[in-house]
This record gives structure tokens, sequence and C-alpha cells, in this order.
């Protein structure tokens, strides 16, 4: 059940009623964005809302929410046009790197004559993936809480690594002693293009290359990308393709950072000389087939081969 302030509530049952929706979001790299649906901009004095909400024309629009009682996740979808201004604190750049991407979200009501007389959370929630079209305008749905609810949070065994990424907590391998830097030799687009390493890496001949890049300096300073593909020319080179563009053009010259991948494999690890934190404990359980075969004169016959055909320490 809600609880709705006294005024905004008699103004709700009047006979005349001015409500406008507002919203705001969270930014992954800090910072909130604060709009609404309204033609002027809304300022709320106090209170956890407080702060001026922008109207923006054509800046976005919203779909009826969704709601179920089966525990299916609320969904409101959005669309509109990026507008890039000093006071709406997103650019085309920010949007494009994928920094709204899972933000928190809170959508309310509120009287826009008197917005201090209260609001009303209509829904909370996260950002999906926001994408562009060619005309420019933005799309983007926004999830309910149920979404958490839906997601797996046991652990499955499996033959593959579950570390969420390479070189965190749970891996424990310092990324920074495979990390190359260098600057952009050559440039085919803004998702491919060659990299000069100045301190390249040997082990990079023998992993599946991947991972991510980084910018710092240049129109992508400060923005990752990860990596589809890496093809090391065993001397400095480095030829990348990226799953999606830069945001900014990419130009000969520019600082790079570029991260190897992890593939989660027994093989890989081992070669990454970190099978202490290996998390892929499905290789090291005997499957069904093992079950299957019932024992044997000498025991049961679960004998347990690594991928590389050698039996675990």
């Amino acid at each position: 059940m809600k609880t709705i302030a006294a005024p905004l509530l008699a103004h709700l049952q009047g006979e005349r009623v001015t409500k406008a929706i507002c919203w705001t979001v969270e930014k992954k790299t800090g910072g909130v964005i604060r709009g609404t649906e309204h033609d002027r901009s809304i300022e709320i004095s106090s209170g956890a809302l407080a702060g001026t909400y922008l109207a923006v024309h054509g800046n976005i629009a919203a779909s009826d929410v969704r709601t179920t009682s089966d525990l299916q996740v609320d969904n409101l979808e959005v669309v509109g046009a990026a507008v890039e201004s000093p006071d709406n604190g997103i650019t085309v750049a920010e949007i494009e790197a994928g920094v709204l991407n899972g933000a928190r979200v809170t959508v309310f009501v509120c009287n826009w004559r008197e917005p201090d007389d209260g609001q009303v959370i209509l829904r909370r929630g996260y950002m999906g993936e926001v994408t562009r079209n060619s005309d420019g305008a933005l799309n983007t749905e926004i999830r309910g809480l149920g979404q958490v609810l839906s997601q797996n949070i046991g652990r499955i065994l499996s033959d593959r690594c579950d570390v969420a990424r390479f070189g965190d907590a749970r891996c424990g391998f310092d990324v920074s002693t495979v990390t190359g830097s260098g600057v952009i030799l050559s440039v085919t687009s803004r998702k491919e293009f060659v990299m000069q390493v100045t301190s390249p890496n040997p082990v990079w001949t023998f992993l599946p290359l991947g991972g991510e890049i980084a910018f710092s300096t240049g129109e992508n300073a400060g923005f990752e990308k990860e990596v589809k593909s890496a093809t090391f020319d065993g001397v400095d080179e480095l030829a990348i393709v990226l799953f999606e563009e830069m945001p900014g053009e990419v130009l000969v010259g520019d600082g790079i950072d570029f991260i190897p991948g992890c593939d989660r494999t027994y093989t890989t690890c081992k070669l990454y000389e970190n099978l202490v934190n290996f998390r892929g404990h499905g290789i090291f359980v005997p499957g069904s087939l093992a079950v299957m075969r019932g024992a044997t004169d000498a025991g049961v016959d679960c004998e347990i081969v690594l991928p590389d055909g050698t039996s675990p320490p």
C-alpha cells in the first residue's frame, strides 16, 4: 500500500488535477540525472527527491507500466532523444559507453503546481541496455525490482571458472602483469584498429586473446570496451576488433591499454599460473557416465581426467 501525503491526496481527489511524471537516474559513474515529462522544469526543495527536474522538449516519453501479480518482471519502456547540455548530466558518448546500463531508476508523480506537497513513487528499478538508432533516438526498458528475483544466485558446478570478472577478488590474478600499453598505429573503423605495444608480453602468443581495452588519451579517454578478438604478431603489434564501436573518433597516436582476456578454462588458468584460484570445480566432480559405469574389482571407476590429459594434483 502506498502512503500519499495529505495535500497531494486532496489534490488528486479534486476536479482539476495538475500532475506530472518525474524520474531520477543514478549513473554508474556517479551523479544523478533528473527529468520530467512536463513542459516546464519542476523544483522540489525538500525530502529524498529534492532537486531540479529538467524539462527538455522531446527528450523522453514513457509507455504504460506493465504490472502483474505473479512475480513476473514489471517494466516500463522509455523512448526519446539524447540532448547534450551542461544541465542534464548526460552525453551521447556516456550513453554509448554504457554508463546508463543497469542504472538505478525512480519514477514518481507530483503536483507540478505545488511539487513540495508530496510525491508518489510509481516504480523503482533498473535500466536495461540503452540503444540508439540511426536517427539518434534512444530506447530502453526500466525493469522492476522483480528482475533481481529472476537472477540465479546459487553456484552451478561447471568445468569453466565462474568468476564474474578476470582479475577480480575471487580470481585473485594481478592483470597488471599481463597488461600492455601503447598507441594506435592504424585505424580501420571505430571498432577495428591496430595497436603498437611498447612492452609486449610473450604470454599473449599462447592465450585466447579477448579482454578489454581502455583509452588514456584522445576523444575516448576514460572509456573502456570489450574486445571481440585480438591478434598478436609476436613482435609489437596487436590487431584489435571490438564488439561495439568506441563513442569517439579513434585516431592514430591515441594512448591505449590492452588487458587480455580469459576463457575461464583450466588450461588457460594454468597458463596464467593461477590454478590455486580456479573456480571450475565441475572438472573435479565425476559425471553421470562415471556413476553409471558402476564399481570395478578395484572399486568405483571414477577416474578424473583434466582437459590437458593429466590428473588433478
